[in-house]
């Protein structure tokens, strides 16, 4: 790892356990480095990861998302297409988000990320890193809005709640 990498990697480091945000180191023989993290700083918080992939001027931020059954099944008793639907809605409010993503409907899963460009030496604001995070973090939770909003009736409120689709406050 080259010094610039060194100090990408102590700056993203810093970032997350300043936050209370760090969980564990994540290998891959494709990255330079990485980390899994947790967010909101908060009871309801996402599992995400933040990676430099080997060879790259950036590191991606991401969240990958895979419904529960009870999710499928709820989506799977929608009529009239309304499945298909649910997941172009997807990909329309992605695209609107100018966010990276990935969809992998016939197994109920998908990716949302964002990439950060570093500067010169390797570094990376804690402003500009934050809200890349945000963008990934509120793009999963608008996810939830709106399979809240197709599957209304086929799941719960307290389903919902239970499965973090209600509440995303920092302060909860």
């Amino acid at each position: 790892m080259s010094a610039k990498e060194d100090l990408t990697k102590r700056i993203v480091r810093k970032y997350l356990l300043d936050e209370e945000l760090l969980r564990k180191k994540a290998s891959d023989d494709r990255f330079e480095f990485g980390f899994q993290f947790v967010y909101p700083p908060s009871t309801k918080a996402f599992p995400m990861s933040v990676v430099k992939p080997k060879g790259k001027d950036f590191i991606v931020i991401s969240i990958g998302i895979q419904m529960s059954k009870q999710r499928i099944d709820a989506l799977e008793s929608l009529k009239n297409n309304k499945k298909q639907e649910f997941f172009i809605e997807l990909k329309k409010f992605f695209i609107l988000k100018n966010v990276f993503f990935g969809i992998d409907a016939q197994n109920f899963r998908y990716e949302i990320s964002e990439q950060i460009f570093l500067k010169e030496k390797g570094k990376v604001s804690k402003s500009t890193f934050y809200r890349a995070v945000r963008t990934v973090f509120n793009c999963a939770a608008y996810s939830n809005i709106i399979f809240e909003q197709f599957c209304s009736g086929k799941i719960t409120s307290e389903d919902f709640s239970n499965m973090g689709g209600k509440d995303f406050s920092l302060y909860t």
